[in-house]
């Protein structure tokens, strides 16, 4: 069993993907009830319920993705460069003395 809390604040593009996923179910069966009503169906709705569930299911990969996905703030920060290294860099030119041609 993992030790994972089922909500990681973090995590919210998984939560959104499982959300779209579920919303794609429903106006999967919302077609489909319609079709049964009916007892017919065209081929236009046919194509609709096979590209909805499809999405769905790839939304809802997507999300059982990123739901194993450790979350942003429990990795390691990365190193910060060392003073040296950000010393080399300054915000502001070095002032040189004016060469012998410029009025300064």
């Amino acid at each position: 069993m993992s030790d994972k809390t089922p909500f990681q604040p973090g995590n919210i593009r998984g939560h959104v993907y499982l959300l779209a996923a579920g919303y794609l179910v429903y106006l999967t069966y919302e077609i489909a009830r319609d079709c049964l009503g009916r007892s017919s169906a065209n081929a236009l709705e046919i194509g609709g319920m096979i590209l909805l569930t499809a999405g769905a299911a790839l939304l809802g990969f997507f999300a059982w993705k990123q739901y194993h996905t450790p979350p942003v703030f429990d990795q390691e920060p990365e190193t910060a460069p060392a003073l040296e290294e950000a010393e080399e860099f300054d915000a502001l030119p070095e002032e040189l003395p004016p060469e012998d041609g410029e009025e300064g």
